[in-house]
This record gives structure tokens, C-alpha cells and sequence, in this order.
């Protein structure tokens, strides 16, 4: 009975949990304490979107779902960065088709600058980077400085 119930509440247990002041136990090894605070945790998983990158943070948006989720990355993944400074100088945008392993919050947000997101994916590993796909592309045009390149 008691393991039904804990499986059922999980995340508001948890939350009670480390809002008393205790040790967040769905924090994984990985994620230091500060990064996730009291924001519960589920499972590992693998999810494959698009990332879009910005001066306010990094989003993935998945094939099934529309909404952004925000991205902590707290390490520096070579492949991604070239991929987003190569979409910048050829597309005016910096993104990624990604396949990502981490761990997504169990409870609505808002996180990232402003709030704009309900959920938050931390990062362990990128295990694929490509270009952005066709349809995400946005082209500057005729205009540089809507790219801030004049």
C-alpha cells in the first residue's frame, strides 16, 4: 500500500521532502544541488527535438510535444557548439536536430529567463547533433541587420 501511494505522489513527497530542508532525493550524482534546488526529477530519458539558442538560454522542442522545454547544459558538448555556430553564420539562428540524455522536472515550472517554460531537461549527454531541419530554417534576407550583421 505504502509503495502505491509513494509511486502515485511521488513528486509531491519529494517536494515536501526538501522544502522541509531535507536533501532533494531526486537529484541524481550529476546535477549539482544548486542547479535543481527542490525541482523534482524523473527517470533518465533519451528525447530527440530541435534546440534553439539564444542570449537568454537554450530550449528543446520535441517532435511530440510543441512547448518548449528549457535546457540546463552544465559542461561545454564541442559538436553542439559548432553546430550552433555554424547555424548562426549560415542561418541568422542558433539551433540543432539533437538526441539528449537527462533527467526532465516532474512539476510544472516556470523556468528559464523569464519563465517562458514549464518543464526543464538537464543534460548529461548529447549523443546526436545535425543541422536544423529544413523547416525550421529562417533566412535574413535582404535585410543584415535583422541578424545583427552590418
Amino acid at each position: 500500500m505504502s509503495v502505491m501511494l509513494y509511486q502515485a505522489n511521488r513528486t509531491s513527497i519529494l517536494s515536501t521532502i526538501c522544502e522541509a530542508g531535507l536533501r532533494n532525493l531526486s537529484r541524481p550524482d550529476e546535477i549539482p544541488s544548486d542547479a535543481l534546488n527542490c525541482a523534482i526529477v524523473g527517470d533518465k530519458e533519451t528525447v530527440t527535438g530541435v534546440i534553439h539558442d539564444s542570449d537568454h538560454g537554450s530550449s528543446i522542442t520535441l517532435k511530440s510535444d510543441s512547448r518548449p522545454i528549457h535546457l540546463w547544459i552544465g559542461r561545454a558538448f564541442p559538436l553542439l557548439a559548432k553546430q550552433l555556430q555554424q547555424s548562426d553564420e549560415n542561418y541568422c539562428m542558433r539551433g540543432a536536430t539533437v538526441t539528449l540524455t537527462g533527467w526532465r522536472t516532474q512539476a510544472g515550472g516556470p523556468f528559464g529567463e523569464l519563465g517562458y517554460a514549464n518543464e526543464q531537461l538537464f543534460v548529461r549527454t548529447i549523443d546526436t547533433v545535425a543541422p536544423l531541419p529544413a523547416d525550421e530554417i529562417v533566412q535574413a534576407g535582404a535585410d543584415p541587420t535583422w541578424c545583427h550583421r552590418i
